[in-house]
């Protein structure tokens, strides 16, 4: 029975081991061909990580394709990290309050970021997110509160639960065609947030995910979105024109917009559709209901402009792509007073008095109307 026992077990044997390599611990995940392990849990790491494709160990080389979970949490005077090409996930918590990481590259190879694998990094200032990845866990990089810039790639099907709350320093974020749902808090109380436009392929805006962006100005809703969440953008304070674009008005709850001052606010919607969104509950809070929008077409274009800086204090770009061409750029203030025309794309608006203005963008493809802040 022994002996039987034994040779059962000999096939186990070279799982769930522990070595260092280098510095670095690793858990060994097949002991058969092909070889891997994971980056095990690494406590108290300090300064460069320079994590291999392969290590050695026993003889043989293996092949490093996962950061395993809590791997360098809490190491908070961990200030570089480089990941290898052979990574495909990085595990749950697997950085969780490195305070003194700045920076870090993401290889292509990495298809997976799970739950709140970044959360509370709060020295990390800008993210590119790897070409393959398809899921952003919940929680992913919350609390990143130097976060300035996120790039998300097409690859993208879900941003999840409480992603990006409280990333206070985001102020933009480009969101692809391949997302199909936005999730609860994704983008919760990222504070210096000023504009978002939702592309054409979402169907879900969750609960709360924009919910207390207090310098979110504008909002871009396509007219691929079935559902929107309660306090989706509640306590948004300073939001101040909806480009929906969507014709029938969705029923929605008086919470999706709460504390917003809506009163005093613009919504711009489907041409013909303005009777409908005057007459439906909340939708009819608006100030002003206008009928400007050109549908799908109208979307395109948006989705193919960007106006950068904002805030703004002096220059003010208008990006286009290659096929669209800039004609007229008229500012508005928020009495509906036109303020300035102009047909460049690098505009001065230190002159301007700080406030929010409009932007009506007009291009020989249509036109688009945006929303900046002036400090």
């Amino acid at each position: 029975m022994r002996k039987l026992l034994f040779v059962i077990l000999i096939p186990f044997l070279g799982i769930a081991q522990d070595f260092t390599a280098n510095g670095i611990k690793y858990t060994v995940t097949s002991s058969r061909t092909p070889f891997t392990v994971k980056v095990a849990r690494n406590a108290g790491f300090t300064g460069v990580a320079e994590i291999p494709e392969t290590v050695a160990y026993n003889s043989k080389n293996y092949a490093v394709t996962a950061i395993g979970g809590f791997a360098f949490e809490y190491c908070d005077t961990l200030t570089s990290v480089t990941i290898p090409n052979s990574v495909t996930t990085i595990e749950e918590y697997a950085f969780t309050s490195c305070t003194g990481l700045t920076a870090i590259t993401i290889p292509d190879s990495v298809t997976s970021i799970e739950e709140g694998g970044f959360i509370l990094c709060s020295a990390l200032t800008s993210i590119i997110l790897p070409k393959a990845l398809t899921t952003i866990g919940k929680h992913a990089f919350q609390e990143c509160t130097n976060l300035r810039s996120v790039t998300i790639p097409n690859s993208v099907t879900s941003i999840g639960f409480s992603a990006f709350k409280s990333c206070t320093s985001l102020t933009s974020v480009t969101i692809p065609n391949s997302v199909t749902s936005i999730g609860f808090s994704a983008f919760k109380s990222c504070t210096s947030l000023t504009s978002v436009t939702i592309p054409n392929s979402v169907t879900s805006i969750g609960l709360s995910a924009f919910k207390s962006c207090t310098s979110l100005t504008s909002v871009t809703i396509p007219n691929s979105v079935t559902a929107i969440g309660e306090f989706a953008f509640g306590e948004c304070t300073n939001l101040n024109l909806v480009n929906c674009y969507i014709t029938t008005p969705l029923i929605i709850d008086g919470s999706v917009f709460l504390d917003v001052r809506i009163s005093k606010a613009r919504l711009n919607v489907p041409v013909g559709a303005e009777i409908a969104y005057e007459a439906a509950r909340v939708w009819n809070r608006f100030k002003t209901i206008s009928g400007s929008l050109l549908s799908n077409h109208s979307f395109a274009i948006e989705s193919a402009l960007k106006i950068y800086p904002n805030p703004v204090s002096e220059i003010l770009n208008i990006a286009l792509q290659e096929d669209i061409q800039l004609e007229k750029v008229n500012f508005y203030n928020t009495l509906g007073q036109l303020i300035k025309t102009t047909n460049h794309s690098e505009i001065n608006v230190s002159s301007f008095a700080k406030g929010n203005y409009f932007v009506e963008i007009m291009t020989n493809q249509g036109k688009v109307t945006k929303t900046i802040i002036i400090q």
